[in-house]
């Protein structure tokens, strides 16, 4: 299981979610990239989860508005899911093929 896997608790390591970010962790390793996600929780709004995934050259930054030599990028503001109809599914989706 993957670094990011593990941090994404509420995904099922069999779901197409999670097979679509082994995809991209593959794809993004293999053209010298990397791949980061951030999770925060907003006060503001009640809690809201807000999920930052990156495709990005260089070292990862502290935090997702710092990180620097960006190639794509993807904010989610719920968790994701482990069907191919949710949200962070449609949204990883169009991050691999950013780099594809």
């Amino acid at each position: 299981m993957s670094t990011l896997m593990r941090k994404m608790y509420r995904v099922n390591a069999n779901s197409p979610v999670a097979k679509l970010v082994e995809s991209i962790e593959q794809q993004t390793a293999e053209r010298g990239l990397t791949v980061s996600r951030w999770q925060t929780n907003s006060k503001a709004h009640g809690f809201v989860d807000h999920i930052t995934w990156t495709i990005h050259t260089g070292p990862r930054a502290v935090q997702a508005r710092y990180q620097k030599n960006i190639v794509s990028s993807i904010v989610l503001h719920q968790i994701e899911g482990n069907t191919e109809n949710c949200r962070a599914y449609r949204q990883l989706s169009r991050l691999l093929k950013a780099i594809q």
